[in-house]
């Protein structure tokens, strides 16, 4: 190979391992192009050519500093010498494909910007630029003032070499030149197509010379068959054909194919747990199963397992069967039958499974790996084929794979439960998303480049394969003005903007032609198998798509002792909850009585609901069933509360449409509120009661009992955030209500006075809060009994306005009388005993006694940490009180 130094003009010969070199690329113009003696003797350096070669040199020294050698086939093939051209001609593919950057020059495009003009270049019609154009890693389009136009493909090996590439052109060209985009950015994906493909790709193309047509095929091809300029364009088309004939046939008798469908993924990110794993099980005669969620990879795994089985034992045949439905299986099998050339499948009346079968069998055609794609609903393998002769009727499609020593069979599954019936347990392999760094390293060789929010993209694309690809596909489509940042920022706007981007179908080499490539719509292909055949099992779903997606309890889902068996009924519950996780649908966790869901797999699900005309259909019943466990907010259901908070979050998110389903709604709202608020979440408190107030008060009137809860708990939030006005003026509003409507000793009047009492403590009005605080006290014993928990609760607030009123010893026996009480009906442990603790052991403090204060706060605080955690307000209050008895004792 010679190559010319861009910086002093004078050619070297190379015959292995060249240095780092560019490559050129132009139209010949015979007459005045220069030849190798021209520049070697720089001579007729007026010629247009010279010129052109001065050009390319120039861009080289400018914009690739970073290499010395240029090649021009102009000057650096002697063109006098007949060996010297052939020798050229066999190896100009690889020159091309070695190159760190090809420049194409389009001598007749003025305008970088001008689309039309670039697409109308006769660049584009010539025959050799077809070879330059598909082994260049790297081609820089270049207008006649040498100005870049854009780019195909990108060599990041050699990316610190390149100059700025302008814009990504590889679709442009693509449609220019009808060659497959996945084949200009590698051509090693060549292979994947026919020759009859890639002859097809020079149609329309011209040459100067009439062999060139042929020639020019030679890398495209693999057939270097060596130039014979004088022989004509017929003979040498025909020597071409012949060799590759004879090709193909020495191949076929060298070693057994690889039948893959789809092309090698060149940015295939490994995964080495999943790749050993299946390596382990797939022993001759075996059958493993790959299985998970529809998007997650598994197919993308066994097509880089089938062509690294080819690479390293080329002995071994590789097969891919489509097994979606029975009409693809059988034609898969029928191609499958004329590649293998298989024996009296001619005949009309042949039964080509049978024959594929005996051939499968016989062991002298050598060791075979065979991949059956797509298996989500094996029934139609477990059945005879209806044309099975007489004698075999017995004889299911799946038996016509047989098992034998020198075979082995990989599946692909959505469901565990269909592969388990044609695989044991301990030959499933469960394919989960990806890991972070394999997700972001997915993105980055997608997108051609790192962002610094690309980890929290692959997060909110919960890692899922094919999610990535749709969304890089995306970005690089509308490149530059759409990136990493500005498609997560459309992702995260809301649910419909989420699911119109994972709805979108883009173009994927390595996915099934009959499979969706919108990751939103594959999960919907599982949703409706599941629902034709386990209808109970999908509204399931239904409910559980509207869950916070961790931690999905059983206590939410499972319905015991319905009349009418709704989604999650114990009759049907387990067989329900073991087809969505055989689906991949949902997962189980540490705890056997809690699920997850992945947030685009909810996303999907209510947009497939939506289609139907049934998600508020199951949004009722999620809010129902919500309603239906969601407990009272007393201190015994604390832990209950806290589980299922998370759902009723969710729930806030969506108000329904129907009156009942609004006033269960406004249930969840008003006793999940009572739970945030008793956390010290009062703004999240204030929001639920809020809403909860809104719909009882417009669906049930003002006046309603529970109107007056919701009213009463937006004021007592009011008043725990300080805002006393505002609690004040609502709450004497709710206790005129309660005693018009209730009555003056009704229990949730005497509460909402209390309530009332506390804001006027709040605010120091001392007075007012005893005079109030008195007569609740006395109410409630006569209505209530002394002790009541509301009687015990009112005394303590009497309490609390003695003691803020200086009125130490009435203060004091109060607070003994509570802490009594409660320990003997509640429990020392239980919140309100400890509250009662701590309150009492503020008022020794004011009194001076600070030994008992500090014994009594050690105790509070202890059953605070257990019964509460160390971030609840009451657990903080306690500790700094605590603390700073102790530095007074000191």
């Amino acid at each position: 190979m010679r190559l010319l130094n861009v910086q002093t003009r004078i050619f070297e010969q190379f015959y292995a391992d060249a240095p780092a070199y560019a490559i050129a690329s132009h139209r010949w113009a015979a007459a005045s192009e220069t030849s190798y003696q021209d520049v070697q003797k720089q001579r007729n350096t007026e010629k247009a050519g010279y010129k052109k070669v001065e050009g390319f040199v120039q861009y080289v020294k400018t914009h690739v500093p970073d290499v010395e050698w240029l090649w021009i086939d102009t000057c650096c093939i002697d063109q006098k010498d007949s060996a010297e051209l052939s020798e050229a001609v066999n190896s100009m593919f690889q020159w091309y494909q070695k190159a760190v950057v090809c420049l194409a020059y389009l001598a007749d495009v003025s305008d970088s910007e001008d689309e039309d003009e670039f697409r109308r270049s006769e660049w584009f019609r010539r025959g050799w630029t077809l070879q330059e154009l598909i082994a260049s890693k790297t081609v820089i389009f270049l207008t006649k003032d040498w100005q870049a136009i854009g780019h195909k493909g990108w060599n990041v090996g050699d990316a610190k070499s390149l100059p700025p590439m302008g814009r990504c052109l590889t679709q442009c060209v693509a449609q220019i030149t009808g060659v497959p985009d996945g084949v200009l950015d590698d051509s090693r994906r060549l292979e994947a197509f026919s020759k009859e493909e890639r002859l097809r790709w020079v149609h329309g193309r011209n040459t100067t010379r009439e062999e060139d047509m042929a020639y020019c095929l030679f890398g495209i091809l693999d057939a270097p068959i060596g130039a014979n300029y004088g022989e004509g364009a017929e003979r040498a088309r025909r020597r071409l054909l012949i060799a590759i004939e004879l090709m193909d046939a020495d191949a076929a008798r060298a070693r057994p194919s690889l039948n893959v469908p789809f092309r090698r993924e060149p940015g295939f990110i490994p995964r080495p747990t999943l790749a050993a794993q299946m390596e382990a099980k797939l022993a001759p005669a075996a059958r493993v199963a790959l299985v998970g969620l529809g998007g997650v990879g598994k197919s993308q795994l066994a097509i880089e397992h089938c062509y690294r089985t080819h690479k390293l034992r080329p002995d071994t045949w590789v097969f891919w069967l489509h097994a979606s439905n029975a009409v693809r299986f059988e034609q898969s099998a029928r191609d499958l039958a004329d590649l293998l050339q298989v024996s009296g499948r001619e005949d009309p009346n042949a039964d080509v499974l049978q024959l594929l079968r005996n051939w499968l069998r016989d062991a002298s055609k050598g060791s075979w790996l065979m991949v059956l794609d797509n298996v989500d609903d094996a029934s139609f393998l477990l059945e005879p084929p209806p044309t099975t002769a007489e004698t075999r009727r017995t004889q299911r499609r799946i038996d016509f794979v047989p098992f034998c020593e020198h075979g082995s069979v990989l599946i692909t599954s959505r469901s565990e439960s269909e592969a388990l019936k044609m695989v044991y347990e301990d030959d499933v392999v469960h394919v989960m998303p990806m890991n972070e760094e394999e997700a972001r390293s997915l993105l980055v060789s997608k997108v051609k480049g790192e962002s610094a929010d690309d980890g929290i993209l692959v997060r909110a694309l919960d890692y899922m394969p094919l999610a990535i690809a749709q969304a890089a596909a995306y970005i690089r489509e509308r490149g530059p003005r759409c990136s990493v940042q500005q498609y997560l920022k459309e992702l995260e706007q809301n649910r419909t903007s989420r699911t119109s981007l994972l709805r979108r179908h883009v173009p994927l080499p390595s996915r099934d032609a009959e499979a969706s490539n919108a990751v939103m719509l594959t999960w919907q292909i599982s949703f409706e198998h599941i629902y034709k055949t386990q209808k109970s099992a999908a509204e399931l779903l239904s409910v559980m798509s509207f869950c916070d997606r961790l931690a999905i309890q059983e206590i939410l889902i499972r319905a015991d002792g319905a009349d009418t068996d709704p989604p999650g009924h114990s009759s049907t519950f387990e067989d329900d909850i073991v087809t969505l996780r055989n689906f991949s649908l949902v997962s189980e966790t540490p705890d056997p009585r809690e699920w997850e869901m992945h947030r685009l797999v909810q996303d999907a699900t209510q947009v497939w609901l939506e289609e139907l005309g049934r998600c508020e259909e199951a949004f009722d019943r999620f809010i129902d069933r919500l309603c239906e466990v969601f407990p009272t907010c007393h201190f015994e259901n604390w832990a209950l509360c806290r589980t299922l908070f998370p759902h009723a979050i969710r729930a806030a998110e969506r108000k329904p449409v129907g009156r009942d389903a609004q006033l269960q709604w406004s249930t969840i709202l008003y006793k999940s509120g009572r739970y945030a608020s008793e956390q010290g979440d009062f703004a999240g408190a204030l929001s639920m009661a809020t809403q909860s107030m809104a719909v009882r008060s417009a669906q049930l009137g003002d006046k309603d009992e529970m109107t007056l809860w919701s009213k009463a708990m937006v004021a007592s939030t009011y008043r725990k955030q300080g805002r006393w006005t505002e609690a004040e003026e609502l709450e004497l509003e709710v206790v005129e209500t309660s005693k018009a409507t209730l009555g003056a000793d009704h229990p949730d009047t005497l509460t909402t006075m209390g309530n009332l009492a506390s804001t006027y403590w709040a605010q120091g009005r001392w007075a007012e809060a005893e005079a109030l605080g008195v007569e609740v006290m006395e109410t409630s014993k006569t209505t209530l009994g002394a002790f009541h928990p509301d009687t015990l609760t009112s005394i303590a607030n009497l309490a609390l306005t003695y003691s803020n009123q200086g009125r130490l010893a009435k203060a004091e026996a109060l607070e003994v009388e509570v802490i009594e009480t409660r320990k003997a009906t509640l429990g020392q442990d239980h919140f309100a005993t400890l509250l009662s603790m701590a309150n009492l052991a503020a008022t020794y403090r004011k009194q001076g006694r600070l030994t008992e204060a500090e014994a009594l706060l050690k105790v509070a605080v202890k059953g605070y940490k257990t019964k509460c955690g160390l971030q609840h307000p009451d657990t903080i209050l306690a500790l700094s009180d605590l603390a700073s008895i102790q530095e007074m004792r000191s």
